[in-house]
């Protein structure tokens, strides 16, 4: 088909010149990870703190209770006897109410400690695992700035192509080129992006791709486009020569 036609479909990768996905897909994962590595191992010290202060809250009202359990019991073994019971009558009355009420109260100081000390665990868990993800900062940036340097040369390759050969699709969006220097300049810029972004996107939008990669590289395709003076009256600079995803953005 003709490169206007091929454009028109949104959306489709083709071959290993998706780039821009595979960058998204290498890239932002792990930015991400790393500012989330960050963020934990900046935020540890306070969160552990207050998981720690939480346990040994937890831990004391379970000593507590547990003393009361005991004196509660110890009433009712001293008192709780026929030459005692009128005697003592109120303490036996209030021993006994509070063993009824203590292992409900009892049971709960339990879970708050599981559950205090999960949070601590969980914690230091991911203290480690942030750790682990900053170590292998080096390594991934490597993976990034190899992917940035071949885009780099496959946007010149098919920048020094189009300006030999400008597909209709190109010529549509930003005109011929330019014959003075700057603009010619701004020109390859812009066609070598719609080139790279053309071969990476057409047809429709596979959930397992997302939409980031393209979003991204329509957002540059549309910021050089902008930049360019064309050179023909009234050149069609319209979002539907341009392969984009379904996001609600025009050039």
């Amino acid at each position: 088909s003709s490169p206007s036609n091929r454009v028109s479909v949104p959306w489709q990768v083709r071959g290993w010149w998706a780039l821009p996905l595979c960058r998204s897909i290498t890239c932002q994962p792990c930015t991400n990870s790393i500012r989330h590595a960050k963020a934990v191992l900046r935020n540890y010290p306070h969160d552990h703190t207050v998981a720690m202060r939480e346990l040994t809250v937890a831990e004391n009202d379970l000593a507590d209770l547990r003393q009361r359990t005991e004196a509660a019991e110890t009433v009712m073994d001293r008192y709780d006897r026929p030459l005692h019971r009128r005697r003592h009558e109120g303490e036996i009355n209030i021993a006994r109410q509070a063993l009824n009420d203590l292992p409900r109260h009892l049971h709960r100081a339990e879970l708050a400690i599981d559950a205090a000390e999960r949070r601590v665990t969980t914690l230091d868990g991911s203290r480690s695992a942030a750790a682990e993800t900053i170590s292998h900062r080096p390594a991934a940036e490597r993976r990034v700035r190899h992917l940035d340097d071949t885009l780099d040369r496959d946007r010149r390759a098919r920048t020094r192509t189009t300006r030999l050969d400008t597909p209709n699709h190109v010529v549509d969006a930003i005109g011929t080129r330019p014959l003075e220097r700057d603009a010619a300049e701004r020109w390859e810029a812009a066609a070598g992006l719609i080139a790279q972004h053309d071969s990476a996107f057409s047809g429709t939008n596979p959930s397992a791709l997302g939409r980031s990669a393209a979003a991204h590289s329509y957002a540059a395709v549309a910021a050089a486009i902008g930049d360019v003076e064309p050179t023909r009256p009234n050149p069609v600079r319209t979002a539907a020569r341009i392969a984009q995803p379904d996001l609600g953005i025009s050039l």
